[in-house]
């Protein structure tokens, strides 16, 4: 995949989130990126928590959709871990 490609599905998903007005993820960004986390207990919390908030979301199957298709090897995105995807 080119750079082009990330590029412009990265402009899609943003538009999905202009459009809705914003979304939960913009306001905990730390929560999303649980392997940033220092211990495993808190990785555990900030997961749960984060996919919580993912179910509530406006653009989850766009956010899911992004995170495969340019192969995101961190954070929670459209509400799975990478091992998920």
């Amino acid at each position: 995949m080119s750079n082009g490609q990330i590029t412009t599905r990265y402009i899609k998903l943003l538009q999905s989130i202009h459009k809705e007005g914003g979304v939960p993820c913009e306001r905990l960004p730390d929560l999303f990126f649980p392997e940033d986390l220092g211990s495993t207990e808190l990785r555990a919390t900030a997961t749960k928590a984060a996919k919580a908030l993912c179910h509530s979301c406006p653009i989850l199957d766009a956010c899911y959709e992004y995170a495969v298709e340019t192969d995101q090897r961190h954070g929670i995105w459209g509400g799975t871990s990478p091992e998920e995807r």
